[in-house]
């Protein structure tokens, strides 16, 4: 009898120790690969270069600049070529640091190319003069109100053109997204490095192509994560999307005020972003 339990209650253990793990939500799959890509050190191409030296074009358009406020106080920055009424528009979303100097550099870069250009300010002039400050905005944001401001800007430029299109990156990435699933008359979006949606009913809603781009090094969306999201869009039905993984660079590889800048990925994924817009606005 004793040798009975005994027997007994190591089958027990061992169906413990060999038990199937639950099935693991997305973020908890990719989180090991995470953290493992996370020791990864940004890549940094260690050379001061102004945004505005790196992508204006040889023969920029002239343009025009200027702020616009609206109702809710929120500041919005556009610039446009000038003489050029019929150019399509962007609305370029910032990343965490807010409505920056960079930002408007590229504001001022898309005129160059003949692109009308409007920065929406999801911050309501707050301003992240550092890394800590610009996590606490990003967090503390109202997505609701985040998602309304920017269906207003694209209300608002339905009454200039017929054509728009939605991009940024990293947390403008991410709301590049939203826009474009609350959005019904997007023409394009392109995404850099935001954050993903892995709910294949809410990719449904997605009807504009769409231009993705994202980093190998990236700490916080792995390619394991992108492959399964690809995954996603096709069960989705949606084949109208272009997605590229740059390798060897790290997350904010496009920003040359950042420091983990590739040059060479941030020429190649620019060169991309306005063949993808001359294709779907013009």
């Amino acid at each position: 009898m004793r040798y009975t339990l005994l027997i007994a209650i190591c089958i027990l253990f061992l169906s413990w120790c060999n038990r199937k793990a639950p099935s693991k939500g997305f973020e908890e799959k990719h989180f090991e690969d995470m953290q493992n890509k996370a020791a990864i050190e940004a890549t940094n191409s260690g050379e001061n270069i102004s945004t505005i030296a790196l992508l204006a074009p040889a023969e920029p358009q002239e343009i025009t600049e200027m702020n616009v406020w609206y109702a809710t106080s929120t500041t919005w920055f556009y610039a446009e070529p000038v003489n050029i009424p019929d150019a399509p528009w962007i609305i370029l979303i910032h990343e965490r640091r807010w409505l920056n100097d960079h930002i408007k550099d590229m504001v001022r870069i898309f005129a160059m190319n003949w692109y009308k250009a409007l920065a929406v300010d999801l911050y309501n002039w707050q301003v992240a003069s550092d890394m800590e400050t610009a996590m606490k905005l990003s967090q503390w944001l109202n997505q609701e109100e985040a998602t309304q401001n920017l269906l207003d800007a694209e209300t608002y430029l339905r009454t200039k053109t017929t054509k728009v299109a939605s991009l940024w990156r990293c947390l403008g990435g991410k709301q590049s997204l939203e826009l474009s699933l609350a959005s019904d008359t997007l023409d394009a979006t392109i995404i850099y490095y935001g954050r993903l949606t892995w709910n294949v009913e809410i990719l449904k809603n997605i009807n504009e192509p769409v231009l993705w781009i994202f980093a190998e090094n990236d700490n916080w969306i792995p390619p394991s994560a992108v492959q399964d999201f690809e995954a996603w869009l096709a069960e989705a039905g949606k084949t109208n999307t272009d997605i590229t993984i740059y390798s060897w660079v790290n997350h904010a590889f496009a920003n040359p005020t950042w420091k983990a800048f590739a040059k060479e990925a941030t020429l190649d994924a620019w060169s991309k972003t306005l063949d993808f817009l001359n294709t779907n606005l013009r």
